[in-house]
């Protein structure tokens, strides 16, 4: 008997390389022969999900039926398959990952009550315990600077904000955290094509060297089911054109999942490696893909563009304007910490997810939460509210 590695069964799977495909299909077919059935682990299923996820950009349904077949596959001996069975039945309904929910049965089956995590997508999960903070995780403060314009009409409903609100201490220290389910790799997006380019000199800052450089860069033109566009500027560390439109292609379709408002302003998009903290402003988004697998995992890469959008589209026109200092002035008091210690620079980009949340997907955060963010920026809100932002694809 002999037991798969996932590299194994990715060949086996997408036989994407026809001379790696023919070694394991021969392995497997012997295995077969002999009467014996070939193991998979259900670390392997783990990590096949996020290969075929990550890099092959496989959508969840098809994840789901992958899992399927493997588990109906006679030739193959799955390890603690009614786990990995019971598992994947969660995952086929919930939000988190296929992993995240073995885990949480692994651990019942170990005699745990339940299973702590900060991952917010667990909520209502059985078997598991979803750790609330009241102040989370702040965003680098250096990770953001202004710049851009904003975009144009269709007002959501308005508020009417109280009077003499009393100075507090800001319940967040950044807002990027605050939940995980507000935009989500579920929810539609409005990336419509990518085209390589060829390469091409380009000066793209990275905050490794903390200044900017130029680089003989792989460019990408993507385009957007709205009409926007944007020039996608890869490292060339990334060695290939192929290396370089998985994360070109991963990002772009991330993007689009943004309200049009936020992705109006966004000529560029520059993509390196390393694990620095993304950017905007500049007409630009900057992305780390190292700290990008961190926001993946933690549940909040589209929440961070968001906040990183903001900069880029909406803090020229708004940041230093009178009705948005008059509006910052009547609450008194700031969202988070960062956007209290940098109140020209954060104050948007922090106060404009809260908002979204609030006004576009209050079933998907707690009656608390929604409180809290109307108790501390009311005016911010309405300022909001008055723009007439348009916010598709997010309804």
């Amino acid at each position: 008997m002999i037991g798969l590695d996932t590299n194994v069964l990715v060949r086996y799977l997408t036989q994407d390389d026809q001379a790696q495909a023919r070694k394991v299909d021969a392995v497997i077919a012997d295995s077969v022969a002999r009467g014996e059935r070939c193991v998979i682990d259900p670390i392997v299923l783990c990590e096949l999900i996020w290969v075929l996820r990550d890099a092959y950009r496989t959508p969840k349904a098809d994840l789901v039926k992958t899992l399927d077949q493997i588990l109906a596959t006679q030739q193959f001996q799955i390890t603690e398959k009614d786990r990995v069975r019971e598992a994947s039945e969660a995952y086929r309904v919930g939000r988190a990952d296929f992993a995240d929910y073995l885990i949480g049965t692994s651990n019942r089956d170990a005699g745990c009550s339940e299973t702590a995590t900060f991952d917010r997508r667990l909520r209502g999960a059985s078997a598991f315990r979803v750790l609330l903070l009241v102040v989370l995780l702040a965003v680098g403060a250096a990770a953001c600077s202004g710049g851009g314009t904003p975009a144009a009409p269709t007002p959501p409903p308005t508020t009417t904000p109280p009077a003499t609100p009393t100075p507090q201490a800001p319940p967040f220290s950044g807002t990027i955290f605050i939940d995980a389910d507000i935009i989500t790799a579920e929810d539609p997006t409005t990336f419509a094509s990518l085209t390589p380019n060829g390469q091409g000199m380009r000066t793209m800052y990275d905050r490794r060297a903390a200044a900017f450089i130029q680089l003989q860069a792989y460019l990408f033109n993507v385009t957007f089911s709205d009409g926007l566009s944007t020039e996608v500027q890869v490292n060339p560390e990334f060695g290939s054109t192929d290396a370089a439109r998985v994360q070109a292609e991963k990002y772009a379709i991330v993007i689009g999942r943004l309200p049009r408002a936020l992705r109006v302003s966004v000529a560029t998009v520059w993509i390196h490696q390393g694990v620095q903290p993304f950017g905007g402003g500049n007409n630009n988004l900057l992305i780390h893909v190292g700290q990008g697998d961190l926001y993946i995992a933690d549940g909040v890469l589209e929440e961070t563009f968001v906040h990183e959008a903001a900069h880029t589209s909406l803090d020229a026109a708004h940041a230093a304007s009178a009705g948005w200092l008059s509006a910052q002035a009547k609450d008194v008091n700031f969202i988070s910490t960062y956007a209290r210690d940098n109140p020209t620079r954060e104050d948007v980009a922090e106060s404009v997810l809260p908002w979204l949340a609030v006004r576009y997907r209050a079933s998907r955060i707690t009656p608390a939460l929604a409180a809290t963010i109307q108790q501390f920026i009311p005016n911010r809100m309405a300022y909001f509210d008055s723009l007439g932002l348009v916010m598709l694809p997010v309804q």
